[in-house]
């Protein structure tokens, strides 16, 4: 075994992050999954420090793990060959202390593990985190004809504007996602959520919206992901506007889009929490659970 190092990552490191996380995704997911945008967002986040609250683990000169916090979520990494050593108990310390740096008192962490990942979800219970919820992973081999999507009379879809759009998009988003996670739900605020849009996987060409009266009441956001596939990111209906078939008339307007564009294949995850059913529509649409993400939590207190 050769020395190990723990020190920030740079962007050097990108490509070997990558690689990492798809040698993580191959055993826990079952195929590479990942890309430079998924080993990088939170670096974008307001208030994330690179220098603090990022780590890669390093010996003889590979990196074998990677963690990352803000918003009190965390997120650990170990390569498949290096579990067991307990670099990711170590990791998990670190990312503890960090949180308790930063939040005087109480504060709870959030971590997810996937079901196939079923050693890191133990490790987790076992140093005091519990289930809060969890989140399915659908997916579709989306079909050679797509009906055209049925809208309600006066409704009409349209592609997202990034100049014009932002902050009413953002306010439609609030509005929905306040039934879809449940009362504790907090939004991200503007700022957070619009670092989205400086990402390598944004395109607005796949962010739709639902309009009625030149207001927004509808909206699907979606992302390039790797393998020419499509992911969804956000579906939601005005609580006002729900029951009018407007999320099944997006979602079928997304698979005619990614239709043309060669892609075959879109995902999703629908939490358990959603209030409104969505999996239920997802699966009237031909789409299928692939696996499940256990949302875990501990309550941390400060010496204070």
């Amino acid at each position: 075994m050769g020395s190990r190092i723990l020190r920030p990552p740079t962007d050097e490191d990108v490509p070997a992050l990558v690689d990492l996380l798809n040698a993580c995704d191959e055993v826990d997911i079952g195929h590479p999954d990942s890309d430079e945008e998924e080993a990088i967002w939170r670096w974008r986040m307001p208030g994330f420090d690179r220098e603090r609250d990022a780590w890669v683990v390093e010996e003889d000169g590979a990196i074998v793990a990677y963690a990352m916090v803000s918003d009190q979520i965390a997120d650990v990494f170990v390569h498949p060959q290096q579990r067991g050593r307990g670099i990711g108990s170590e990791l998990r310390a670190i990312v503890e202390a960090r949180v308790l740096e930063q939040n005087d008192g109480e504060v709870v962490l959030k971590q997810n593990a996937i079901d196939r990942a079923t050693a890191a979800r133990d490790l987790l219970e076992k140093a005091g985190y519990e289930p809060s919820h969890f989140y399915t992973r659908m997916e579709i081999d989306i079909p050679d004809v797509v009906p055209p999507p049925q809208l309600p009379e006066g409704v009409t879809i349209r592609t997202f504007d990034p100049e014009s759009d932002a902050h009413s998009l953002y306010d439609a988003y609030v509005q929905a996602w306040q039934q879809y996670e449940g009362q504790e739900w907090e939004p991200e605020g503007f700022e957070a959520w619009a670092t989205e849009m400086e990402g390598a996987d944004f395109d607005p060409a796949i962010y739709l919206l639902a309009v009625e009266d030149e207001r927004i009441v509808g909206f699907i956001m979606c992302f390039n992901f790797p393998g020419n596939r499509g992911w969804v990111h956000r579906l939601g209906t005005l609580p006002k506007h729900r029951g009018r078939g407007i999320g099944k008339a997006l979602m079928q307007a997304i698979f005619r889009v990614y239709r043309d564009r060669g892609v075959n294949r879109l995902g999703l995850t629908v939490s358990s929490r959603n209030v409104s059913s969505a999996r239920g529509l997802y699966e009237s649409l031909g789409m299928t659970e692939i696996h499940r993400i256990y949302n875990l939590r501990k309550t941390l207190r400060s010496a204070g």
